[in-house]
């Protein structure tokens, strides 16, 4: 953030209702299949993506409310259950987040057990749940081949606090963030080291997103950076896909103030 941008506080009213907001996440990351090819980074996609909810600027989400499934812990009936879990966890002030580091195909995501026929994650089943979960705010964003086609059939510090005060005004709404088109390849970079598309998320929503500089990242600010720079880093090759009805000045993740 330039020196000579100021930060923009949060308002008193709005932070006694933020601390009435609780984050659910599921966070599944897998590169070891039983019947798929390995894959290099979505594991630690995933615990990055992980470390990030856990940090001041992802919301200092404690650890009993994210459910983190890597590799042979990620069954279909495992994802299943933690989705379930937080469907009936979450109330109607919170947000719900689902994040998917792995293979996928036209229709499905592909857990750990995902034999070539059976123990499939059905797109539709995953939008059945988000369509009958409570919370206010739904975040899913999804880095997979094909996950377009998901759309074709006690104390809060000031970081936190700036971070759910913007979470209380802003209006309720499921937004998706996926990373490719419906016929589309997610790709990995060897350079990089991660999945492209979760690499751009990451610095996206540890600040290089927030073009207006008010340390807030909305999840326009994050969707539009996230499209421009995988597309760019691809060469045309991969283009991300937003969905849902939401609020665009839905917060996302906060910067943390220059020391």
């Amino acid at each position: 953030r330039p020196a000579d941008t100021p930060a923009v506080a949060p308002s008193p009213e709005p932070i006694e209702n933020a601390k009435k907001i609780k984050t659910w996440a599921v966070v599944v990351g897998i590169s070891d299949y039983v019947q798929m090819q390995p894959l290099k980074y979505t594991d630690s996609d995933s615990y990055k993506f992980y470390a990030h909810l856990r940090s001041p600027e992802g919301g200092s989400v404690p650890d009993k409310q994210i459910k983190l499934l890597i590799n042979e812990t990620a069954t279909r009936a495992a994802i299943v259950d933690a989705l379930t879990d937080i469907q009936a966890k979450s109330g109607p002030n919170d947000r719900v987040i689902l994040y998917f580091s792995g293979h996928g195909m036209p229709g499905f995501f592909i857990p750990y057990d995902f034999d070539g026929y059976t123990n499939k994650l059905n797109h539709d089943d995953i939008l059945a749940m988000l369509k009958t979960c409570k919370a206010k705010h739904k975040l899913v964003m999804m880095d997979a081949c094909n996950s377009g086609s998901l759309f074709t059939s006690k104390g809060l510090s000031e970081t936190a606090d700036l971070y759910y005060g913007a979470l209380a005004r802003s209006k309720e709404g499921t937004a998706f963030l996926l990373s490719s088109r419906a016929e589309e390849n997610s790709l990995e970079s060897n350079v990089i080291k991660q999945g492209v598309f979760s690499h751009f998320v990451l610095r996206g929503l540890e600040g290089e997103a927030d073009i207006d500089h008010n340390r807030i990242v909305t999840f326009e600010e994050l969707a539009d950076y996230v499209v421009k720079y995988v597309f760019e880093y691809t060469q045309d090759r991969q283009t991300p896909v937003v969905r849902g009805e939401f609020d665009p000045q839905m917060p996302v993740s906060v910067v943390r103030e220059d020391d």
